[in-house]
């Protein structure tokens, strides 16, 4: 785009056919209006016609900025928390000075100062992606530095003084502006809003190093902020430790948790030792703040996978983060929003008990790196890994299928659940979990005469969508599936032990494990595990003249009504048949088929 239309605030959106007005918000109108940019179309397709308009567009930016003055300078009623109403008619809100309410010291100055300068940094990181490429933010950066530069500059007061009145309201501490405790807040405040004015120019030209060269914000404040204000009024906040708040917690979400499987209730305890393992059951949930909670999340976010299993529990958990290898894994981004929800709702229930006066993450924290896709968490096996699969001795002739899997012995094929899961994960798409607790009465014949599994209330699934008629697949049975079933008196893999938790799943998914890693066919560009099967099955049921319904329907994302209607009779199973017909992979598997 041109410097002329870069000067003009005129940009255009990828994708759209529309050239947009945006310019950016004056800092100190930013929380009045609720937004930092001023984005909207100018209805014009091409740059020469959106010129047309500019200066209609020019005066509806104006005109919001005007309206956000004119609140900002309208009095200002301050929180319900002050000992009494204060009005005020300056363009800032008035710093609270009721006699009631503690009188700020220079300490706690030093600490707010520190927490606005965190809070702005981490509000940065939220924010980068806005004006990244936005040269004309570097000209009003260079303008907030140097207004910034000057201490007695009017917009420098007025930014200033109205940040530090806003905390000072926010934690119900009082103080005159003129103060000497009042005009180090103000100061400090005006540093820290230089300091990263500046880092915002550093990275607009794209240093992300995020270099502190004020020593005020180089080292970590002393102590908590709820220690140093410890001096505002908290006689009805009781002092409660971090164990104690989780088991209030878990007593008022008893009813709930109720319906919980056991491995739910036991990943749910483990989640919880995990946050108490790092405040401490003892710590104080008054002293927690918003910086520990950061803290917490920049912890887990560097620890490494199973870290419960791979270290003694009493191992601190940033010794754990020091022990991992800079090359190594990390947490997921899901896993690691796990702990930062429940991280979360134990706040929430604080505030609610009113056990703590404010909630630190009222403003939820962002888990490390960018989310995946739920369908894209795993990818698929590709065709070379299925065909090292299939073609390994477990399928071809092994000593045993227990620790001898992988010692060839051609021709003595066992047929348990090494051998049936992968088969019926790739022609079925069914989880590990429910094909594990198919029993042969799971097995059933449909009004085809052809055979299907029926997944219904009797199996754990894990939604109900995943009730499910799911008629065999032809290379199953021959197989020789049915010859199976047909040897079982109930169990159809009753050689796979419930594990400690009390699912066969959390047994088989090691074995699995081991079998994978035996095959020596990782691809650093493919992240997978059993679950992958399930990613084939999904992939080989987009064709293009597909029916969308019923394949959703096959593989447990959304079915019918009329599904199990008749459970037991396989109603659905004629439907479904040529769907799964359809499914294909460019593999030969001639060598399992059953004399």
């Amino acid at each position: 785009m041109s410097e002329d239309v870069r000067q003009n605030y005129l940009t255009r959106r990828p994708g759209s056919s529309s050239v947009y007005y945006k310019r950016r918000y004056p800092l100190h109108l930013v929380e009045t209006i609720g937004q930092k940019i001023f984005n909207k179309s100018t209805g014009k397709k091409t740059e020469a016609e959106a010129k047309t308009v500019l200066g209609l567009m020019e005066a509806q930016y104006r005109m919001v900025v005007a309206e956000a003055e004119q609140r900002l300078a309208a009095p200002v009623r301050l929180a319900p928390i002050m000992a009494k109403t204060i009005v005020s008619n300056r363009p800032t809100p008035m710093f609270p000075s009721a006699p009631s309410l503690p009188r700020l010291t220079d300490d706690q100055a030093r600490c707010f100062a520190r927490q606005y300068f965190d809070e702005q940094l981490w509000e940065l990181d939220r924010d980068i992606s806005d004006h990244a490429s936005d040269r004309e933010w570097e000209d009003e950066l260079d303008w907030q530095i140097d207004v910034l530069g000057d201490p007695e500059h009017e917009e420098t007061l007025r930014w200033t003084q109205y940040a530090a009145a806003r905390i000072l309201i926010r934690h119900g501490i009082a103080a005159e502006p003129w103060s000497g405790a009042g005009l180090l807040l103000s100061n400090l405040i005006r540093r820290a809003m230089l300091q990263l004015a500046v880092i915002r120019k550093a990275r607009v030209a794209g240093d992300y190093s995020d270099e502190i060269t004020d020593s005020r914000f180089r080292h970590s404040p002393p102590a908590p902020i709820e220690q140093v204000a410890a001096a505002a009024p908290t006689s009805s906040y009781p002092s409660v430790t971090f164990a104690e708040l989780i088991a209030a917690y878990e007593h008022e979400n008893e009813g709930e948790t109720a319906k919980y499987t056991e491995k739910t209730k036991a990943k749910r305890k483990g989640t919880l030792n995990t946050l108490q393992r790092f405040f401490g059951a003892d710590h104080q949930i008054s002293e927690i703040n918003r910086a520990a909670c950061r803290r917490f999340r920049d912890t887990i976010a560097a620890l490494p996978p199973n870290f419960t299993k791979s270290a003694p529990l009493d191992t601190p958990l940033p010794d754990l983060v020091r022990a991992v290898d800079d090359a190594g894994p990390t947490l997921k981004y899901a896993t690691q929003g796990t702990y930062l929800d429940a991280l979360s709702r134990l706040m929430r229930c604080a505030a609610a008990e009113e056990l703590i006066r404010i909630n630190p993450l009222a403003e939820p924290l962002r888990p490390r790196g960018e989310p995946v896709p739920a369908e894209d968490a795993r990818d698929p096996y590709s065709l070379a890994q299925l065909k090292v699969i299939f073609s390994a001795p477990i399928y071809t002739g092994c000593v045993d299928d227990e620790r001898k899997f992988s010692k060839p012995r051609p021709g003595n094929i066992i047929r348990r659940s090494r051998f049936w899961l992968p088969l019926i994960a790739l022609f079925t798409g069914l989880r590990m979990g429910e094909i594990l607790q198919l029993t042969r009465w799971h097995v059933q014949t449909g009004d085809d005469g052809l055979p299907c599994l029926l997944i219904g209330d009797d199996i754990r699934v894990k939604t109900k969508a995943a009730y499910r008629v799911v008629p065999l697949h032809e290379t199953i049975l021959k197989c020789g599936f049915m010859r199976y079933v047909e040897s079982k008196s109930d169990e159809l893999f009753e050689d796979v032990p419930e594990g400690s938790d009390g699912y066969k799943s959390s047994v088989f998914s090691k074995r699995y494990a081991t079998f994978a890693a035996s095959l020596k066919m990782d691809d650093p560009k493919l992240d997978t595990c059993f679950h992958s099967f399930r990613h084939n099955f999904r992939d080989a049921l987009r064709i293009p003249d597909m029916d969308k319904a019923l394949a959703k329907e096959l593989f447990g994302h959304s079915r019918g009504g009329d599904v199990f209607d008749a459970y037991g009779s396989g109603a659905r199973a004629e439907v479904l048949r040529p769907v799964i017909d359809r499914v294909t992979y460019d593999i030969d598997l001639s060598h399992l088929y059953a004399d």
